[in-house]
C-alpha cells in the first residue's frame, strides 16, 4: 500500500496552498533545466515529461489560464529549439 505522504491527492492539496508566483518559479526552472537537456540531447532525444510536467503544475497550482499560456509559451520555446538544432 502507498504511504499516505505520497498519495495524488496530497500533492494536489499541496499545490493549492502554494502560492501561484511559487508555483510558475518552479515550473519555470522546470522548463528551463529541462531545455537545457533537450538541447544537449540534440534532435534525437527529447525530454518530453520536462516540458509536461511544468504545464500540469501551473495549471493545477495557478488555474487554466495561467496553465494555457504557460503550456504555448513551452511548445514555443521546444519548437524553437528544435528547428534550431
Amino acid at each position: 500500500m502507498m504511504s499516505q505522504s505520497l498519495s495524488l491527492t496530497n500533492l494536489f492539496s499541496f499545490l493549492s496552498d502554494v502560492p501561484r508566483i511559487a508555483v510558475l518559479v518552479l515550473a519555470l526552472d522546470i522548463v528551463v533545466l529541462g531545455t537545457c537537456l533537450d538541447f544537449a540531447t540534440g534532435y534525437q532525444g527529447t525530454v518530453v515529461v520536462s516540458y509536461l510536467l511544468p504545464v500540469l503544475l501551473v495549471t493545477w497550482g495557478a488555474g487554466r489560464a495561467w496553465g494555457s499560456l504557460f503550456a504555448l509559451s513551452v511548445s514555443l520555446v521546444a519548437t524553437i529549439l528544435n528547428v534550431g538544432a
